[in-house]
């Protein structure tokens, strides 16, 4: 299973102000990378607080929701799951089903069990051109020690960089 993390931190590294805020889209760039991007991956993972935010599960896309006690007739098949598992076992019970790539698209705790267990492959991690100065961190709570492989650096619109990185496993 390829499991990718997709991001949007400030310079400073954080991703929101709190943790009910939607972070909202850095540029048209950004939030058209986030849509071909998990589009091609087919599967998005993300934990209670980021799917409060959104309006509506993304289209065409299996939306994960990971939670400590899901309400699964909730769910609506190939669209909207909630899981209670762990993030080893959820890959397990993905991979029986033939899913090969998952994107974690937040928040930061959902992003750092995955990180913590060496599950995530790469990151791709847009910088938006913000400084908070506090709020939440892509993986916060969480004491982490992941070395990164820079792949590449893109500038996607004016003032915004796309760093892709591998984890060094």
């Amino acid at each position: 299973m390829k499991v990718a993390l997709i991001m949007t931190t400030t310079v400073d590294g954080f991703t929101t102000r709190s943790a009910t805020e939607d972070a909202g889209w850095v540029s048209e760039y950004d939030k058209l990378f986030f849509d071909q991007k998990t589009r091609a991956i087919g599967t998005v993972i993300m934990g209670a607080n980021t799917y409060r935010v959104l309006p509506e599960p993304f289209e065409a896309r299996l939306n994960i929701v990971m939670m400590s006690t899901p309400d699964e007739t909730k769910n609506i098949q190939n669209v909207l799951e909630f899981h209670g598992e762990e993030p080893r076992r959820l890959i397990q019970i993905l991979e029986a089903r033939g899913i090969d790539e998952v994107a974690i698209i937040g928040g930061s705790q959902i992003n750092a069990s995955f990180l913590e267990e060496n599950l995530v492959d790469e990151l791709y991690i847009t910088i938006a051109p913000m400084v908070f100065g506090q709020g939440v961190s892509l993986s916060s709570g969480y004491d982490l020690d992941l070395q990164l492989r820079l792949l590449e650096i893109e500038q996607i619109g004016s003032d915004v960089a796309l760093l892709h990185y591998e984890v060094v496993k």
